[in-house]
């Protein structure tokens, strides 16, 4: 009599529905689970955007962000930037033979930051005249004073 040391020896052959079971008892398991939760999620969805307006789509639209600067610092002063770096970042730009000094940033870099400093404060501007123009109002007592003040807070929050 020989015996058989091989990997597969001990196995007993089962049928495929065997093998397909305990996924299809674990899918059903999660759909029996979605359903029963489902209808508590209706509770939050009655809720919209929360007490006090908490999750409404409030604060700044930023605009007039600059146009991203890469291609312009990559075709000025790719030839002073290591190959590997350069093909990374400017990818086949014939950069020029001599680039400007580095003792000061890119103009083009400092354009943007000043695009992207006078972007993020026009909201800020627009509130401070927006809270200057209710705060006038409260003063000389024209309009609801709860509802300015409501107004007042509410902008202060943004």
């Amino acid at each position: 009599m020989q015996l058989s040391t091989g990997v597969g020896a001990g196995r007993l052959r089962r049928g495929w529905l065997a093998g397909i079971m305990p996924p299809l008892v674990e899918l059903l398991l999660v759909l029996a689970a979605i359903a029963v939760m489902l209808p508590a999620f209706q509770r939050v969805a009655e809720i919209g955007a929360g007490r006090d307006r908490r999750f409404a789509e409030v604060g700044f639209w930023i605009k007039g962000l600059p146009e991203p600067v890469l291609p312009a610092v990559c075709a000025a002063y790719a030839t002073l930037v290591e190959a590997s770096v350069r093909e990374r970042l400017c990818g086949a730009v014939d950069g020029a033979s001599t680039a400007p000094s580095l003792s000061k940033p890119p103009s083009v870099l400092m354009q943007a930051v000043s695009r992207s400093a006078h972007a993020f404060l026009a909201p800020v501007i627009d509130a401070e005249a927006r809270l200057s123009g209710l705060r006038l109002q409260q003063r000389e007592g024209i309009g609801e004073l709860r509802g300015l003040a409501d107004a007042i807070a509410a902008i202060e929050a943004e």
